[in-house]
């Protein structure tokens, strides 16, 4: 019998900035949800297929579903695997490559964004119980794929930790056309939802604020769109699901990635592989390039060895806390710092994952950070092999800035962002700024992001419609992230920043009218 390979896909998760934003209420009028009649395209995420199993694969899951812990059989990571297997089968060197695995799980319509892929292959006799006894325990879903050639078995296996229940959301829709992602979160909370467009540019849409979530989601060019939905958990922020969805004609499978071979040995060297990979994704969407910090390097490369060592890939670490009490405790200020960590055979390997994540390629796409600390520690996984842990650390540097200052810049960002569209820019008004900074003002003396009735304010100056957006951020380019910036309702806007304290944090209230 040969001898069983293990793969583990890398977790993904990362840290955002905190906002919020409430949706555009018409005069006289309550906000109206999505229909849910809407016919959805099959196949579907959310939906599971109904397989019939082999005989092989029937036994390999009865074998992992044995014991205390039985974790429910998935038709989506069935046929995951099965695709997974038939290309082991067919002899390509790495079938458990990432990009592989996304592949697969794209083909059999599942939305989970790390699975422990395993595989095992030989004689069938006794192949089921090899093959559970590598497989995870601590996991909701499994699904098992066989494929036999020549007398000889190969099983792969697809095991996952769900967080979140999706309703049913289709794998390819027609351009122009919107639909609305539901679902529930499972053990995290404040969930929200990005998407990764054909040009490479990210977007988050609304999707509420607590577990359960729904958001419209716009495919208004042809191409392929890579959703992800996050929530947070003890360890931070976490990516839920991450699938891709295909708007026109059907997408070419993606060419395999250049294998990016093994790291060099030296850290240094393999660090510095990451940030020639980030300076490249950047200077392709016309973002100048980041400047690795020595002192941010030596945070990034303690936590992948904090990771390393509890084997886990997280945000928070027991006895380690978040990347705002590690960055104070190295004595770094900043106006606003942003994290990815994940895992891989190699540390290009992890961020070449995590650059097709939304949540962490938006990290990476930031226009305000300019320096960066990349850090990696390694060790050996589970089949022998090399793992690296990797941390991105992403800073935008300290700097004094007045209200006045910040509400320009505000405006700024907002003229940029409908330029871009064609879009004529909104006009100031003093009767909203008066109601926003007032609204920034009550924010940073509460502590809190909830709003309290701006926008029917708004509408008391006899204005038809109106909307506003809060946010928590050091950065006032943040506020051009909504979609109330590209409505073409809206003519006017008022801008109120109230500062926060000494690292740089802004209040900051944007209400539109028209």
């Amino acid at each position: 019998m040969s001898v069983p390979r293990v793969r583990t896909w890398p977790l993904l998760l990362l840290s955002s900035l905190l906002g919020c934003a409430a949706a555009p209420v018409e005069a006289g009028e309550r906000p109206i949800s999505p229909p849910r009649g809407a016919t959805l395209e099959l196949p579907a995420y959310g939906h599971e297929p109904q397989v019939e199993l082999a005989p092989s694969e029937r036994e390999a899951l009865a074998a992992i579903r044995h014991g205390s812990v039985t974790p429910a059989p998935s038709g989506a990571l069935v046929l995951a695997a099965r695709e997974l297997a038939r290309r082991a089968a067919g002899g390509e060197p790495e079938p458990l490559a990432s990009d592989r695995v996304r592949a697969a799980l794209t083909e059999g319509s599942a939305f989970d964004p790390a699975p422990l892929a395993y595989l095992v292959s030989g004689d069938s006799e006794g192949l089921a119980e090899l093959l559970a006894r590598r497989v995870d325990r601590d996991v909701t879903h499994v699904g098992v794929g066989a494929e036999v050639r020549g007398g000889k078995t190969w099983l792969a296996a697809l095991a996952v930790r769900r967080r979140v229940r999706l309703e049913a959301f289709p794998r390819r829709v027609s351009v122009g056309v919107a639909r609305v992602l539901r679902g529930q979160l499972d053990g995290l909370t404040a969930a929200r939802v990005e998407v990764t467009i054909p040009s490479g540019e990210v977007r988050e849409v609304v999707a509420g604020t607590g577990a359960a979530f729904e958001a419209t989601l716009r495919f208004e060019v042809p191409g392929r769109h890579v959703v992800e939905v996050l929530g947070n958990g003890p360890r931070g922020p976490e990516v839920a699901a991450l699938f891709a969805v295909d708007a026109g004609e059907l997408q070419a499978p993606s060419p395999r990635r250049a294998d990016p071979g093994p790291d060099p040995t030296d850290l240094a060297a393999a660090e510095a592989r990451v940030e020639a990979a980030l300076n490249a994704l950047r200077a392709k969407h016309g973002l100048p390039p980041l400047t690795p910090d020595p002192a941010l390097k030596a945070v990034a490369r303690r936590h992948s060895a904090d990771m390393l060592a509890s084997g886990e890939v997280a945000h928070v670490l027991p006895g380690t806390g978040d990347l705002r009490a590690r960055l104070r405790r190295a004595r770094i200020a900043y106006r606003r710092a942003m994290e990815n960590v994940a895992r891989g055979a190699s540390a290009l390997e992890a961020h070449v994952v995590a650059e097709e994540s939304p949540g962490h390629r938006r990290n990476m796409l930031e226009p305000g950070v300019r320096l960066a600390g990349v850090g990696v520690a390694r060790g050996t996984s589970a089949d022998g092999g090399t793992v690296a842990y990797l941390t991105e650390i992403f800073l935008e540097p300290t700097a004094p800035r007045s209200a006045e200052g910040a509400e320009a810049e505000v405006r700024v960002a907002l003229a940029r962002a409908r330029g871009r569209l064609g879009f004529e820019p909104l006009s100031p008004d003093p009767a909203l700024d008066a109601l926003a900074r007032a609204e920034a003002t009550r924010m940073a003396r509460d502590g809190s992001l909830a709003q309290r009735d701006l926008t029917d304010r708004a509408l008391e100056l006899g204005r038809r419609v109106s909307a506003s957006d809060a946010f928590l951020t050091a950065s006032p380019g943040d506020a051009a992230r909504t979609r109330h910036a590209e409505d073409t309702r809206f003519r006017r806007v008022g801008v109120g920043v109230a500062p926060d304290g000494p690292d740089g944090r802004l209040w900051m209230a944007v209400v539109y009218t028209d």
